[in-house]
């Protein structure tokens, strides 16, 4: 039932696109642009920067909705460390100096979410434990540290990733678990709403473990199904699993006749991984910058409301979901304006030919990789920087495709003189809609300090860096590759090389 979107789109790995989920934004407009996958304590709190709201803020705030999390965060978060003490990256749950009487800073209750259960980073990093509403939800003393390797639980199999290193967490923790756990979790709060709140809206977040490493799919589920081994290997179990726990949800929605004022959204943070060759058609894999990385399901449900059982093929990207949610609450776009690159589709969900407003293309970047792309319905264009080592210089080699006629990307078109244009074009827009943006080549107007009105060139602020700390506003923007936030990153990945031997 539903709107299924077969042109959805969201980064080729999962902390990054649930950052674009959250935000409305381009994942490196976060605090980190390679997304926040743990909690580290660097500077920032979350990947949310000072000024930015989650669409769960917005919501809560300007639509008076009941907002709940639960499942993986990976939206980054911080220890909440005592005073005279440093942080401890080795035991983060039994150090004397980390308070866990406070909340986790930078948390789900930090970015709009009224109540929340959620593990920070799945069940593939530690601290294996859950968080209510911020708070850790064991007693520190009780903590164990979780070696890598397999642990027979009363639910199944559970496993610590031998890539994790291991680490400290609940002497209980069952990864096999977890998704029931995430279940019975939201059905609790469905029905507390209910009971409380049933004359105001809600929002639910609910972020599976499935099918993410380690693949532990539990014996049964809910202690009836049986799961582990009922296919060829536990990744199609987790599958499996997933189905049943997304059906245990929207089962409750129908059965507390809900559903007519519910809208039901059900999509992935990255494409299928190798292992089990999931991604069909599709070239590529989750991290990759192929559809298969990043093209994902995204199915929209609303009874009575929305068609039943109808596809949409005009690209959409994780990132509209949050104007989109405005749109449907009735929330004032104004609101929403921290979401630089949300486009909402919510009238296109109704009717196919609703396609005015749509975004015309989408940016992808695997940018630790230095590779980027822009996509339309129909064309593609792949970006790759290369650095030789040896000679410390950058070379760029494109890729481009008419998805309409081979979604595989098979047959590279960027030989074809009839396509220079559009692909120059097309590498623009994804500069432009990037973090590595080239310097503007005219005069621009300052709209800050002491000389604000007056105009300048890029040279100006070349001329004496120190003024990118005075009209630190417009450097950024005019003149990103002298005074960007992030010019050390974008020098190293090779892009103002490029620029200042005009070798693109």
């Amino acid at each position: 039932m539903g709107v299924t979107f077969k042109n959805a789109h969201s980064s080729p790995v999962c902390a990054p696109s649930r950052y674009m989920l959250m935000s409305g934004n381009y994942p490196h407009r976060g605090a980190e642009i390679y997304g926040a996958w743990n909690i580290v304590n660097r500077w920032r709190e979350s990947n949310f920067k000072t000024h930015q709201q989650s669409i769960a803020s917005v919501l809560r705030r300007k639509g008076g909705y009941n907002t709940f999390m639960a499942g993986k965060y990976h939206l980054g978060g911080k220890v909440p460390v005592k005073q005279g003490f440093r942080f401890n990256e080795t035991n983060l749950l039994t150090f004397e100096g980390h308070n866990w009487n406070k909340p986790l800073i930078g948390g789900p209750q930090d970015i709009g979410f009224k109540h929340s259960y959620i593990s920070t980073g799945g069940i593939q990093e530690e601290p294996y434990a859950f968080f209510r509403n911020g708070y850790l939800t064991i007693n520190t003393k009780d903590a164990v540290f979780w070696k890598p390797g397999f642990y027979d639980m009363p639910m199944g199999t559970s496993k610590i990733s031998d890539s994790s290193m291991g680490g400290e967490g609940d002497a209980d923790w069952d990864s096999s678990a977890y998704n029931q756990i995430v279940v019975n979790e939201t059905m609790q709060f469905i029905d507390s709403h209910l009971q409380e709140m049933s004359d105001d809206p809600m929002f639910m977040y609910v972020a599976l473990g499935a099918v993410h490493k380690p693949f532990t799919p539990p014996n049964k589920y809910m202690n009836t199904i049986p799961v582990a081994g009922v296919y060829p290997n536990p990744h199609k179990d987790l599958l499996m699993e997933m189905d049943l726990a997304v059906g245990s949800i929207v089962n409750m929605i129908e059965e507390k006749g809900i559903a007519e004022d519910t809208v039901i959204i059900f999509t992935s943070d990255n494409g299928g991984i190798k292992q089990a060759y999931s991604s069909g058609v599709l070239r590529g894999t989750k991290g990759e910058i192929y559809e298969g990385g990043h093209r994902v399901p995204l199915i929209i449900r609303h009874d009575g409301v929305y068609p039943e059982d109808e596809t949409r093929d005009s690209i959409v990207g994780l990132n509209d979901i949050f104007t989109t949610l405005c749109d449907i609450a009735s929330v004032n776009i104004w609101h929403c304006r921290n979401a630089h690159d949300s486009v909402s589709f919510a009238k296109y969900i109704k009717s196919r030919e609703k396609t005015s407003g749509l975004r015309v293309g989408q940016s992808t970047w695997r940018t630790k990789e230095g590779i980027e792309s822009y996509q339309t319905n129909r064309w593609k264009v792949i970006r790759r920087i290369v650095r030789n080592e040896k000679k410390n210089t950058f070379s760029s080699k494109k890729e481009f495709y008419d998805l309409k006629n081979d979604i595989g990307e098979t047959n590279d078109l960027s030989g074809v003189a009839d396509y220079q244009e559009i692909m120059k074009k097309m590498l623009e827009r994804v500069r432009k809609d990037g973090m590595c943006r080239k310097d503007t080549e005219t005069k621009f107007e300052l709209t800050e300090g002491l000389l604000k009105g007056s105009l300048r060139k890029c040279s100006w602020f070349q001329n004496d860096v120190e003024r990118c700390d005075e009209y630190q506003k417009d450097g950024n923007r005019f003149c990103p590759s002298i005074c960007g936030v992030w010019r050390d990153e974008c020098n190293l990945l090779g892009y103002y090389w490029l620029d200042t031997h005009g070798m693109w």
